[in-house]
Parts: structure tokens; sequence; C-alpha cells
């Protein structure tokens, strides 16, 4: 196997996925949210149940490409049974007749609570069957994250509040005049002097 093919296979777990997004990026290509906020013709929406799920009540919504062939997420999402519509659970697969190069089947799964006011993203799970041809015997990737202990009462500083620098007026005027260089068909006085970024 290759460097580059190497890469790129450990290059799937460590990715970030976001949902919320309208399109998510997985080996190079766009697969279509399940969540997005686009209509989406290509994909088949039915909605299973509705159950609890860790004290919550729950929809359970499936989904599946229109085309089994086209890119595009298998699976479900557990939305919160009320106004806010919160999705509590994605479970996310991808189709068998796809093609993937060495990726044989994919699983993601994220979960979210609700957290000062916010659904969080707590649990990020990501397996991968990986095999360099079709049938043959491969090796499974897998990445779990648990998201605990989350702060929201931390002050940011400015990024630049270090490198940031004020000059007042009389450091951008140099000799009583505002020519900061040369311009274009005159010529500087012999007093000023010329300004430079450093």
């Amino acid at each position: 196997m290759e460097d580059g093919n190497l890469t790129t296979l450990t290059d799937i777990l460590y990715q970030n996925v976001d949902i919320y997004e309208n399109n998510v990026t997985m080996l190079g290509l766009q697969f279509i949210s399940p969540s997005a906020r686009l209509p989406m013709p290509s994909t088949a929406f039915y909605i299973l149940d509705t159950l609890q799920y860790k004290g919550m009540e729950v929809v359970d919504l499936a989904f599946m490409p229109v085309n089994k062939q086209d890119i595009g997420f298998k699976g479900s999402l557990y939305i919160l049974n009320d106004t806010s519509y919160a999705v509590v659970k994605a479970d996310l697969g991808i189709s068998e007749k796809i093609n993937l190069n060495f990726v044989q089947d994919l699983q993601l799964v994220q979960e979210f609570a609700p957290e000062s006011g916010a659904w969080i993203l707590t649990k990020d799970q990501l397996v991968a069957d990986i095999a360099l041809t079709k049938g043959s015997t491969g090796f499974f990737k897998t990445r779990s994250v648990l998201y605990r202990n989350h702060r929201f009462d931390l002050e940011r500083s400015h990024p630049f509040t270090a490198a940031r620098k004020t000059y007042g007026r009389k450091k951008a005027l140099i000799n009583g005049t505002t020519n900061f260089g040369r311009l274009p068909g005159k010529k500087n006085s012999p007093n000023t002097r010329r300004a430079s970024i450093r």
C-alpha cells in the first residue's frame, strides 16, 4: 500500500463531520447531509416510530438514497418530538453499491445533548471497513470520541491583542507631510522620509 493511500485512509478517521452542514466531504466526495437545509429529491425519508431515548421522546426518521448508486448516506436520525426538532442522535452509513475505493463500509454515529441552552455534540464514533480489493480480507479502523465537561463561561482574548499597536496622528505624519513614499509623477523633498512596513 502506498503512503498516500494510507494517509487517505487515516484521514477518514480524523476529519470533522458536521451533520448540520448541507454537504459532508468524505474521501474527496460530497455526501448530502440528511439534515441539510436544501430540498433533497435524491433522498427518501420514512418515519419509523416514536420512542423514548435517554428520557426524551424522539421520532425515529430513516433515510436512504433514492438511487442506491448515488453518493448519499443511509441510516436514521432521532429527532426530538417537540417544536425544536433537535437531532438527538444521527446514525449514518453508506450504500454498498457506491464506489469508495478501499472503503467497503462506513458507519458514523453522533449523539447530542442539551447544555446551556444549546444542543452540543457529546459522542462521535466512526467505524470504517477497509479492504484493498472487493471481497478480500480487510481491517476495521475505529475512532470514538466522547465530549464532556464543556465550558461556556471562558473569556476569549482577541487573537491579535499581543500584536496590535495603535499609531496616533503624530506617527502617521512624517515631517509634516502625508506623503508616504514616492507618488507617481512627483519627487519627494529631501526632508521627507519614506515610510515602509516591515
